[in-house]
């Protein structure tokens, strides 16, 4: 990405058969108030399979992977070492409902407010299924995860969060 923006966006109307597989995201920046330094899914419904997100960084949130109003299928796919300054280190969503199976979220980092080193839920209802989530640090809430605001629908099965830590609640 060569810290010039955002790596891969997948824009309004983008549906399951928008396929990103075997690559590796690296190196984006989403600058100013942006989202989503390795990919950004707005109103969108992408699938995104054995792929590496790594070494992203997002100014606003999600450092490796942004959710606005999407509902992508993410599977096989290690999401490390990612950055973002408010919320969502690894994967940021909002008002969204992304299928998260068999990932890797580990390293990442939400420097700011808003809490959710690996993972970063408000008014969404994510289903995470055979993921470990470890390493992530967050400096509000929620080192490896912090869901909030309405996520009633999320459904967590066989998730591993370990070693992950806060300086405010929930590492």
């Amino acid at each position: 990405g060569n810290q010039s923006g955002t790596v891969v966006r997948f824009g309004d109307g983008a549906t399951s058969n928008a396929k990103l597989t075997g690559l590796t995201i690296r190196n984006g920046l989403a600058d100013g108030d942006g989202r989503g330094g390795g990919i950004n899914c707005n109103r969108s419904s992408p699938t995104i399979t054995n792929v590496t997100i790594s070494g992203n960084t997002a100014s606003n949130s999600g450092g490796g992977i942004s959710c606005y109003i999407s509902s992508p299928t993410i599977t096989n796919v290690t999401i490390s070492g990612n950055t973002s300054s408010t919320s969502g280190g690894g994967i940021y969503c909002l008002s969204s409902s992304p299928t998260i199976t068999n990932v890797t979220i580990s390293g990442n980092t939400a420097s700011g407010s808003g809490g959710g080193g690996g993972i970063y839920c408000q008014v969404s209802s994510p289903t995470i299924t055979n993921v470990t989530i470890s390493g992530n640090t967050a400096s509000s809430s929620g080192g490896g995860m912090y869901i909030r605001d309405g996520s009633a629908g999320l459904t967590i099965t066989n998730v591993t969060i370990s070693g992950n830590t806060s300086l405010y609640r929930g590492g």
